[in-house]
């Protein structure tokens, strides 16, 4: 059987995709060689449009309805852009980059920005092109985790890094790439020898008591980390075995719930049998932060949980290891449709 033939709408929306991803090439590569001339301002404003423009070219790509802002005041709007998705409509009005990267996180698997990296794209192009301030991270900084992003968000949409970044500043990016994770490579080592130290400490101050207080520790973990590390009880947390100390710690990811159906046979008499039905849930933890309780050690984002040795992988977790006010059913219909309710 043939794949059905795209729809007019699925090819407008491919195209206005690629037009965002053409802009976005243009404003990484000014930004490139505006960090080369070293003009921090212009970096400020390049290197979060590109994040921008690049974000959007995959929402779009994914839902056009994804870069809407969600309002009833623009609800016109949003059926419009249902039944006839165009970046020329003269009322489009789209999320920032604040809103695009929380969405591109919610989506993408193993997203290798931590919250404090988007937060330093979104406040530099809010503060650069609003207000004209400077951006409080370094024009580096800046520049690594534009490309970090844009990476990650390539291999989404399927283009290829020579294209985007164009042959006169691959070399460029190449060196930028390379120190971003040098950078990673560094900061996580100092976090873990600090973990090291504090655990060796804590040992070494409770003696015969460490066992209890350690046990103590990993008992509170959830209070004193879920404020910290859950984003506002966006993510949430289930028991991680810290990569340091060994210790009980918190993983915290976003939870995604389906549900499969096994069958069981009930004997009808006369040769026949019933089918029985059994939906059980499947839980999938995308994982974005990890912290430890007994040593203190803290990772935020993909490439800071594999540096850590911690899998950013999505990965399945047991219904029961999950905290005790979670429903899962109640998770799974607050997404699922109504046909696939209506299997249940």
């Amino acid at each position: 059987m043939k794949d059905p033939e795209p729809t007019s709408a699925a090819n407008a929306a491919h195209t206005d995709a690629e037009e965002l991803t053409a802009a976005a090439g243009k404003w990484i590569r000014r930004a490139a060689r505006a960090w080369a001339d070293k003009d921090p301002a212009l970096v400020a404003v390049a290197a979060p449009m590109a994040v921008e423009q690049l974000g959007k070219a995959f929402l779009w790509r994914t839902n056009p309805l994804l870069v809407l802002p969600i309002d009833r005041k623009h609800e016109g709007l949003f059926i419009r852009m249902a039944l006839n998705p165009s970046l020329a409509d003269p009322s489009l009005r789209t999320i920032g980059l604040g809103a695009v990267l929380d969405r591109v996180m919610t989506i993408v698997p193993t997203w290798p920005l931590n919250a404090d990296g988007a937060k330093s794209l979104a406040d530099a192009r809010n503060g650069a092109v609003h207000v004209g301030t400077r951006a409080s991270a370094s024009s580096e900084q800046l520049l690594r985790l534009a490309i970090t992003a844009c990476d990650r968000l390539l291999a989404e949409i399927g283009t290829s890094p020579e294209d985007f970044y164009g042959a006169a500043d691959l070399p460029l990016v190449a060196t930028l790439r390379k120190n971003y994770r040098t950078t990673v490579e560094e900061l996580i080592g100092r976090r873990r020898a600090r973990a090291r130290h504090t655990f060796e400490k804590l040992r070494e101050t409770a003696g015969e008591q460490s066992d209890e207080v350690v046990a103590a520790r990993e008992a509170t973990a959830a209070d004193h980390l879920d404020g910290r590390l859950s984003d506002n009880g966006a993510l949430l947390g289930v028991k991680e075995q810290c990569p340091v100390c060994g210790s009980a710690g918190r993983l915290y990811g976003r939870l995604d719930v389906d549900y499969e159906v096994d069958f069981d046979v009930e004997p009808m008499g006369g040769g026949r049998y019933d089918p029985i039905p059994f939906p059980y849930p499947v839980v999938t933890l995308s994982p974005l932060a990890f912290g430890c309780n007994v040593c203190q050690l803290r990772l935020d984002g993909a490439d800071e949980l594999k540096e850590g040795s911690i899998n950013p992988e999505p990965r399945k977790v047991e219904p029961s290891d999950l905290p005790d006010d979670i429903d899962v059913y109640h998770l799974y219909i607050e997404h699922a449709d109504e046909d696939a309710l209506n299997d249940l």
